[in-house]
């Protein structure tokens, strides 16, 4: 039996009521082994895309790809756009809509030292969380060229709780962060439909990272300014929305990288 078809048994036995399941010259599994065995044929990697190669030191990534479906897409295209370092996690949050449809017992954070039981359950540092995010860093400094911290991180993550931009900053005063909100308004005048953008300090978030500030990758040892971009699912799919929502944040991020930051290629 292949193992793409072992992985196809296991997870619909998962999505079953069933107790148990026997898979011919493969062997009889529980939930729990059946977990397992998943865990094995889909691998968890954290992959740097590309070494940043502009004046400062700048990473794009996407923590939670597949989860937070097409941010990887958003990385790709800003890493390319800025000649920035990119890295992307894949398959630690199980229970998305792509490839891992059942919970496997892996819901790992990435960006930070802690995870889950469950998709935004409460979190706990576990070991294996801590060698997740130690990777991570290990993986951001490699994408940027440098020891820690970073001049700029740029996390894209993904959200289905409202239809906003929200961004959770680091090293982000209100000057810049009223400046980045003109930006945006002023390259989208007229735009019909336009997300409401909202960013710290000068916005209350759902979705403010505060874990990530606590222990995780939006601290100063690990970056000097950082943005934690959420993006709501309407922005991300279909492939029209994804580009429309990038041409919302390049003059934006353009702003930031190049003025303010003032790196160049």
């Amino acid at each position: 039996m292949t193992a793409d078809r072992i992985k196809s048994e296991l997870i619909d036995f998962l999505q079953s009521e069933a107790a148990a399941i026997s898979l011919e010259d493969v062997g009889e599994f529980d939930r729990a082994a059946a977990q397992a065995k998943l865990r094995e044929l889909i691998p968890a990697t954290i992959e740097v895309k590309q070494v940043c190669r502009c004046s400062k030191s700048i990473v794009i990534a996407a923590p939670h790809a597949r989860f937070d479906g097409w941010t990887q897409f958003f990385s790709r295209i800003a890493a390319t756009e800025f000649a920035a370092g990119r890295v992307v996690a894949y398959n630690f949050r199980d229970e998305n809509e792509y490839d891992i449809p059942v919970s496997i017992g892996r819901h790992i954070h990435v960006n930070r030292p802690t995870e889950s039981a469950m998709p935004y359950g409460e979190e706990r540092v576990t070991e294996r969380a801590r060698e997740a995010f130690d990777q991570y860093l290990r993986a951001i400094s490699q994408a940027g060229a440098q020891a820690l911290p970073i001049d700029l991180l740029i996390e894209f993550h993904g959200q289905r709780r409202n239809e906003s931009i929200e961004i959770a900053t680091l090293g982000v005063e209100r000057e810049l962060a009223e400046k980045l909100l003109d930006v945006y308004q002023e390259n989208q005048a007229g735009e019909a439909d336009l997300p409401e953008f909202r960013i710290e300090p000068l916005h209350q978030l759902y979705f403010s990272a505060e874990r990530a500030k606590q222990d995780g990758v939006m601290r100063p040892e690990v970056a000097r300014q950082a943005l934690h971009i959420e993006l709501p699912r309407t922005l991300r799919r279909p492939e029209p929305n994804r580009i429309r929502a990038w041409n919302m944040l390049r003059p934006v991020l353009c702003f930031l990288v190049r003025q303010y930051i003032g790196a160049e290629i």
